[in-house]
């Protein structure tokens, strides 16, 4: 999906995730380092055919990682 993310932000965290864990790395990071961050609701409408390139437990796991060294 789409993001809004404030480039003085982008210049002040170093970033290392890939993939999925990008987006809780940069929110993390936003928090720790004192930035607001936002909601938007927006409706989303997915085809019938709509397919997932998430990597199940790949990236699970690589998300919970994530999180336990920042917290």
């Amino acid at each position: 999906g789409y993001r809004l993310i404030r480039t003085n932000l982008l210049k002040k965290i170093k970033l290392i995730s890939k993939n999925y864990q990008l987006e809780t790395e940069i929110i993390i990071k936003a928090v720790k380092a004192g930035f607001k961050v936002g909601f938007v609701p927006i409706k989303v409408i997915y085809g019938p055919k709509f397919n997932t390139s998430i990597k199940g437990w790949v990236d699970t796991f690589r998300w919970i990682r994530l999180v336990l060294e920042e917290i």
